[in-house]
């Protein structure tokens, strides 16, 4: 059957407007993937500018922290600060200055520990009592105590304590387990370096003994001098952690003056 021709027309008009409207569509379509595509790259691209924006401020805030106002190379902490405050193990105050000769508090000490070593939980804590969560180390302070180096009684106290020598040196034995002989010598022989070993309470000589042997000990300014019942300042807690790092292999030990160390070489 013929159709008429007015009829016809339609048809090809509609299906003209139909091929028209699936262009015009896929037109639309690809333009929108194109301007998503665009959008996904340029927030990409804004997202990569925004790391490399953080990691120059790294640096730059690595490179102010490794240099100091109050601290020269000539000084004789210099060697045992610098490594440490590249890895960001202990900080400067916002002022620029490392303030070397202050004195180390509790709480600064967890902090600096907690930097400072990796080690497996040998206990267990899920809160400390007497501590608000809002302190500021107070998760420092639930680490250092989780691996071994402090006991919270004493921090929970008075966590504004300035600490001995004898205390960082106790924490950090405590800490590593360095609590035995190894070079085949006597406490007595290896403790003999020392001008004041008669004031080494009984109860801590053989720890002493085994920090010596492993290198841990500096004593500034007389390497023969421990002065245990001295408050510990910052250059002298850095020499400590730095050399306490290095016998577990984190660090090169620094050998210098006032390393007390007669028997480092035996103990390597």
């Amino acid at each position: 059957m013929n159709t008429p021709s007015g009829l016809r027309l339609v048809r090809n008009i509609t299906g003209l407007s139909i091929s028209l409207l699936t262009l015009l569509s896929i037109g639309i379509f690809s333009s929108t993937v194109q301007a998503n595509t665009r959008t996904e790259q340029q927030d990409t691209d804004t997202e990569q500018l925004a790391q490399t924006q953080r990691s120059q401020e790294i640096r730059r805030n690595i490179v102010r922290q490794t240099s100091f106002t109050d601290i020269n190379q000539n000084y004789w902490a210099s060697s045992f600060i610098s490594p440490l405050t590249s890895r960001g193990v202990i900080e400067g105050f916002p002022n620029g200055m490392f303030m070397p000769t202050n004195g180390l508090t509790h709480s600064q000490y967890a902090a600096l520990l907690n930097k400072a070593f990796e080690l497996r939980e040998v206990r267990q804590v899920s809160s400390i009592s007497g501590i608000s969560r809002s302190y500021w180390a107070y998760s420092a302070i639930r680490k250092a105590y989780s691996m071994g180096f402090i006991d919270l009684d004493d921090i929970v106290a008075n966590p504004g304590r300035r600490l001995t020598r004898l205390d960082v040196l106790t924490s950090l034995a405590r800490g590593l387990g360095y609590t035995e002989i190894v070079s085949g010598k006597s406490v007595t022989e290896i403790l003999s370096i020392y001008e004041d070993a008669e004031t080494i309470p009984a109860e801590y000589r053989l720890i002493i003994a085994a920090l010596t042997e492993r290198g841990v000990i500096v004593n500034y300014p007389n390497r023969r001098r421990l002065n245990l019942f001295q408050v510990v300042s910052r250059s002298e807690a850095s020499s400590l952690n730095h050399q306490a790092m290095a016998s577990q292999g984190l660090l090169e030990y620094v050998r210098n003056e006032y390393d007390a160390d007669d028997y480092l070489e035996i103990f390597i």
